[in-house]
């Protein structure tokens, strides 16, 4: 790829040439690339997933930088040359991640805390926990509390929960676009 700044006789072109290069202006700058090759033939089940996940994604930054909600924080989170857009596609084709989930002040008693550590490339909107018996059924379930200032999400028991241990207990995060990330632990 080339990058090149004004030149009389390509300034303000774009488009394909030939069958070798394709011109394309990227933040005001002139971006000289290789075609990319032709498909030898239909995409597979994989790639038509990949196609229509960066179709979605797409739709989605362009309706972030519509939405007068949204285009404020994809702008405030942008990264060198990136557009708005740009950050609201990469969001969405990123869904959080969970780093730590820490057990260590439950004890099975009411108010106790559970700490989960989520982070996204945009930003997780919510955490919801669930605990499990350790023969399956739900003990209890809500929604974490986004605690600014440690940077975590914090979650209270309220029930009772005469044996925690071997239970298991499942986070789930969701970013800006609705993706979801779920981790498990089991309690000892």
């Amino acid at each position: 790829m080339i990058r090149k700044g004004f030149n009389a006789i390509s300034s303000g072109t774009s488009g394909k040439f030939s069958d070798q290069v394709t011109v394309r202006n990227i933040n005001g700058k002139e971006v000289i690339c290789k075609n990319a090759p032709k498909r030898s033939g239909p995409p597979s089940e994989k790639q038509l997933a990949a196609i229509n996940r960066f179709k979605a994604a797409a739709a989605y930054g362009y309706k972030a930088i519509r939405n007068a909600a949204l285009l404020p924080f994809y702008e405030s989170i942008r990264i060198g040359g990136n557009t708005a857009y740009n950050m609201a596609h990469a969001d969405y084709m990123k869904a959080p991640e969970i780093d730590v989930i820490d057990t260590t002040g439950y004890s099975g008693e009411v108010g106790t805390p559970i700490i989960v550590d989520a982070r996204d490339n945009g930003r997780v909107t919510s955490v919801q926990v669930e605990i499990f018996s350790a023969a399956g059924d739900v003990i209890e379930s809500g929604a974490a509390v986004e605690d600014a200032e440690a940077g975590n999400w914090r979650y209270v028991s309220t029930v009772a929960n005469a044996t925690p241990a071997g239970c298991r207990l499942v986070a789930t995060a969701t970013d800006m676009p609705g993706n979801e990330t779920s981790q498990e632990v089991v309690l000892q």
